[in-house]
């Protein structure tokens, strides 16, 4: 049965906002780097006792806990202090947040849409087939310019308007099949206006061997022998050689279709 061939997936990342560190406060910790940005690790606590709402007593009680007695003290926690997080403690600490140790040896914690940016969905945060953890972007919508704004174009078998800054695609047989055209669509071009439009097959029995279109973020159908068949991506995947599937995405210039890794 014939497959239409899966691309790779990309992944972007898109500067983001540097982690204040006031989620930490109150919260117990060793270094100050546990404690992330102005933060700073206080008689184990983020902030300070007083940040965790405590009574002196409490304050004066965690030097004698089993964690290392007082830092100042010859042979306390400062003689063991770090001064740079390591890689291994970049991790997911939630399915959309990543802790990560950045170049300047801080541990920062952000959100996967932070990471990916406007111009890209963001599938969550998962282990990486390196073993690494990260945030899985969709492919990036292109930028257009302000004097575009409104302005619709063919881009491959998909249809795009410039919204916002960006140019937002559709896949033509997705939209074909919406309307009622169980044959999905033939090609993108000038209608009888001269504006880009979706020309549709009627039936399914017309659907073009080699055709994909997303249903879903987890699934593609595509066409084989003139009818339509559906994957699971994750599967399709793994059935292809790759280890993971974030999902159903847009590549620009072609179509929508599995994305792998």
């Amino acid at each position: 049965m014939l497959r239409p061939l899966l691309l790779p997936f990309l992944v972007l990342a898109a500067p983001a906002c540097l982690y204040s560190g006031e989620g930490t406060r109150g919260l117990p910790c060793n270094t100050d780097l546990e404690c992330g940005g102005d933060q700073l690790c206080v008689e184990h606590v983020c902030g300070g006792p007083a940040a965790a709402g405590t009574t002196g007593d409490a304050g004066s009680g965690s030097g004698d806990s089993s964690s290392g007695g007082d830092p100042s003290a010859p042979g306390g926690d400062d003689q063991d202090v770090r001064t740079m997080c390591e890689a291994s403690e970049t991790q997911c600490v939630g399915d959309n947040t990543l802790r990560e140790c950045g170049s300047d040896g801080k541990l920062r914690t952000m959100d996967c849409e932070g990471i990916c940016g406007y111009a890209s969905r963001s599938r969550g945060c998962h282990t990486l087939p390196d073993g690494r953890d990260g945030c899985y972007c969709l492919n990036a919508w292109e930028s257009c310019p302000e004097a575009d704004e409104g302005q619709v174009q063919c881009d491959g078998n998909n249809i795009r308007e410039c919204h916002e800054g960006l140019w937002l695609a559709s896949d033509c047989d997705s939209i074909c099949i919406d309307a009622g055209y169980a044959g999905g669509s033939d090609h993108c071009g000038a209608g009888n206006s001269g504006s880009p439009t979706c020309f549709c097959l009627s039936t399914a029995s017309e659907c073009i061997d080699g055709a994909v279109y997303c249903s879903g973020d987890a699934s593609m159908r595509y066409c084989s022998g003139g009818s339509w068949y559906t994957d699971d991506c994750q599967t399709s995947c793994q059935n292809a050689g790759y280890e993971f599937s974030p999902g159903c995405m847009y590549f620009p210039g072609d179509t929508e279709a599995c994305g792998c890794q």
